[in-house]
């Protein structure tokens, strides 16, 4: 039956309060039938079963969705759809396991080193909206200081340029007499005066004359120029970026475990005269995320067991995950980390936000026009101080998408649950796995099309371990038959050590699924295959599922046993073989897929 949750919308900013179960069957009747009409259930067209009837049902789909009754004068429906594994007790669960996914998603972004490259330098491409609030957060988050250095160094001596411009003024107050000033003269009758005397410029009809106006050229500074137009643009710009990734913050960041960081936010004109990003200086100070209730956090006070092996120019910062309570991993910080005190995430955009309302107050923008066309070739958007900072944090600001591509941002407002715990999952391995394998270092390349191509990874320590991002295995090549692509591919020094799927929808594999009959109709025993699947094909030792539920089960290929006691540290370092499932869950439950 579908439920009615006013409550919800509350809970969950944008949710609707209409909710409908996914695999349900649902009757839809329009009573009396009208002619000519059709049902749309998300972007599916349901044919009806009898006059005015129509049945359908959600499958493979979470989040928002929208029921349209096309060709009839009433408004759309909007619903949420929902699973029975995250309603819980009331359906209370599925607003705080959402928001948990999307606010540690959030935080790691904000937190994880990474480096952002593109195919091209400029990339371009048709957008109907400005960035997306997801990844403007981590842009003003990570680049806010080289914005408020930059911004201080065009304050400090704005570009202009000398113009010169014509007009007809007096002879008495002309300054000027040259070759055009003479010529300009003789071929202006209109200007001409008879003099007494002999003193004219030549006679006309017996009788001296001089002109009593002349041409002269005045000198002017001005500001509007392209490169100035182009610093109000992208100020602009900005200023509404701001905007949004506050209400993002204000969104889902919550009322008992807001982020916050800890660290000093420092604004360094030196950083912008000197072209360096203050984002790769080395004296930067990462934050440190926690929960609002703790600004300490969990970690304070415990030795890490990395901190004796830790390189001495580490430039990790002290990291502490907090979103729900076991997503507790620590990463040692580096020499240069220096913790002052609780600075909310909002103060500091808060801050930049004021740095950017000071600069589109300089009076001198009074003069400056709308920009027309970007000035590409100005020396002065690649060689001046301030103009140079902006000019290069501009094409990574026009790609306007998360460092995960468009698809989290869509993912995240339709509420595509599945599609978040993938990119969660991503996070959280990396997480898991940096005490055992070195910090992480995230690497995103963004393809033409402005997502990312299978480049994407994390590299651990050394860079001796890899865990890529939907690494693609080519038919023929990688895979011995037809192509796939697994959402984690990890990568050791001796290759591809195991991959892994996340599947939400997947729930702990029971012992019947050993029955054949009983395993072909399951859609558990479905995910499984898909493992046995990418093991085969890839040749690799292992293939698990991450789903969000609390048991683990690994089929071992040797021992032909079903074990129940595997971790995911065993599986990277032990000499195991076989498929399974580990659970990965957000909140709640016993701390999943550990490094022992």
């Amino acid at each position: 039956m579908p439920a009615y949750r006013p409550d919800l919308a509350d809970a969950l900013p944008g949710c609707s309060p209409f909710l409908l179960w996914e695999w349900a069957q649902y009757r839809f009747t329009v009573a009396p039938p009208l002619p000519g009409i059709a049902l749309h259930v998300g972007d599916q067209i349901v044919r009806p079963v009898a006059d005015g009837v129509y049945l359908f049902r959600y499958e493979n789909a979470l989040g928002a969705s929208r029921i349209r009754l096309a060709g009839a004068p009433v408004p759309d429906l909007p619903v949420e759809v929902i699973s029975h594994k995250l309603a819980g007790d009331g359906l209370a669960s599925y607003p705080r396991l959402y928001r948990t996914m999307v606010q540690q998603i959030i935080g790691d972004l904000l937190t994880l080193p990474f480096h952002l490259t593109g195919a091209t330098a400029h990339a371009t491409r048709i957008h109907d909206g400005p960035p997306s609030p997801l990844f403007t957060l981590h842009f003003l988050r990570h680049h806010g200081r080289t914005l408020a250095a930059a911004l201080e160094a065009v304050g400090h001596s704005p570009h202009r340029v000398l113009t010169r411009e014509e007009l007809v003024r007096p002879v008495a107050l002309a300054t000027r007499l040259d070759g055009a000033v003479l010529r300009w003269g003789l071929t202006h009758p209109d200007t001409w005066a008879v003099t007494a005397g002999d003193g004219g410029w030549f006679r006309l009809g017996g009788q001296a004359v001089l002109p009593e106006r002349l041409l002269q050229q005045r000198a002017e500074e001005t500001f509007d120029t392209h490169e100035n137009r182009f610093v109000r643009h992208f100020l602009l710009s900005l200023r509404q970026a701001v905007d949004d990734a506050l209400t993002l913050l204000e969104r889902y960041g919550g009322r008992q475990s807001r982020l916050r960081a800890v660290g000093t936010v420092q604004t360094d004109p030196v950083a912008a005269r000197e072209g360096v990003p203050q984002d790769d200086s080395a004296d930067q100070t990462v934050p440190r995320v926690t929960s609002e209730g703790d600004p300490q956090g969990d970690s304070a006070g415990q030795a890490d067991p990395r901190a004796a092996g830790a390189p001495e120019g580490d430039r990790h910062a002290d990291l502490a995950v907090q979103g729900g309570p076991h997503a507790d991993l620590a990463v040692q910080g580096g020499p240069h980390a220096n913790h002052t005190g609780p600075i909310d995430l909002r103060e500091e955009l808060t801050t930049l936000a004021h740095h950017v309302d000071e600069a589109l107050a300089w009076p001198w923008w009074d003069e400056v026009g709308e920009l027309v066309h970007l000035p590409e070739q100005s020396t002065v958007l690649h060689g001046k101080d301030g103009y140079r900072e902006l000019w290069a944090l501009y094409p990574e600001f026009l790609l306007g998408r998360s460092p995960f591509g468009y698809g989290l941002d869509r993912a995240i407002a339709a509420r595509d649950v599945a599609t978040v715990y993938e990119y969660w999952c991503f996070f959280r391995l990396i997480r898991a796995l940096e005490p055992a394998l070195g910090p992480a270092w995230l690497r995103l390349r963004a393809d033409e099309t402005g997502g990312l191509d299978w480049r994407t990874a994390a590299r651990f320590g050394d860079g001796g371990w890899r865990l890529v991002f939907n690494r693609p295995a080519r038919g023929g090549r990688e895979s011995y038959s037809l192509g796939l692509r697994p959402d984690f591919t990890l990568i050791g020094p001796a290759g591809v050590a195991l991959v892994l799927d996340a599947k939400f929808r997947l729930d702990a594999p029971r012992p019947e699924l050993d029955e054949p009959d009983r395993a072909e109709a399951s859609p558990q025993a479905a995910d499984l295959y898909k493992m046995h699947t990418y093991r085969d094909a890839l040749g690799v030792r292992a293939a698990v599922a991450l789903y969000p539920g609390d048991r683990a089960v690994f089929y071992d290929r040797r021992t032909r046993r079903r074990r129940t006691d595997l971790t995911l540290h065993e599986l990277i370092f032990g000499d195991f073989e076989g498929v399974g499932a580990l659970p990965l869950r957000p909140e709640g439950g016993t701390e999943p897929c550990m490094i022992s």
